[in-house]
């Protein structure tokens, strides 16, 4: 009876070392610094801010202004190497867990949103980060991504990049401004 608690009790501290083990691991090996990837053009709605890449699979915008009237606003990226006329199509960013598109009248004022790129896929993989309206067919904003893109992970200094390119106009439309949600909640539009 001694004999069994104690092989039971050995087990236990054996998985409970394991698994704080893991959790350390898990958690050193995702830690990279934040790179700026540039300013969100406002190409319609008051939508700007400041993207950033916290890690191979998370983005966030920082300082996110929107009115929030864009009536069909979705997150989109295209892939390295895609040359379609971004008129369309893209690859949907959810802005929150099970929400894919801007609420209608919900407005942003200095707001931070984080979300999460949709699964099989990493920053590495976005030529261009948009949020594009479908009804409207107009971008709100958009913005290349560096060929060089670099994520500088598990160390402290600063990461570097070449400039990135915004777009002002594409395929002759106007563009609206949108982005996305998620950390913070957005205000209901007046």
């Amino acid at each position: 009876s001694i004999l069994r608690k104690t092989k039971t009790l050995d087990v236990m501290m054996l998985l409970s070392a394991f698994v704080l083990l893991l959790a350390f691991i898990t958690t050193a090996s995702s830690t990279c610094d934040q790179l700026h990837i540039g300013h969100l053009p406002n190409l319609a709605h008051g939508l700007s801010g400041e993207l950033y890449v916290e890690d191979e699979v998370t983005l966030t915008i920082e300082e996110f202004y929107y009115d929030g009237y864009g009536p069909d606003a979705y997150l989109y990226f295209y892939e390295v190497g895609d040359e379609t006329d971004r008129t369309g199509g893209g690859i949907f960013i959810d802005i929150a867990e099970g929400m894919s598109k801007f609420a209608y009248g919900v407005s942003y004022s200095d707001n931070v949103l984080t979300f999460t790129m949709p699964t099989g896929y990493d920053v590495y993989d976005i030529g261009h980060f948009t949020i594009w309206c479908k009804a409207a067919r107009q971008f709100f904003t958009s913005i290349e991504f560096p060929a060089n893109l670099q994520l500088n992970c598990d160390s402290a200094t600063t990461p570097t990049l070449t400039e990135a390119t915004t777009m002002s106009d594409t395929a002759g439309t106007t563009a609206e401004s949108t982005t996305a949600e998620s950390t913070t909640a957005g205000t209901t539009a007046e």
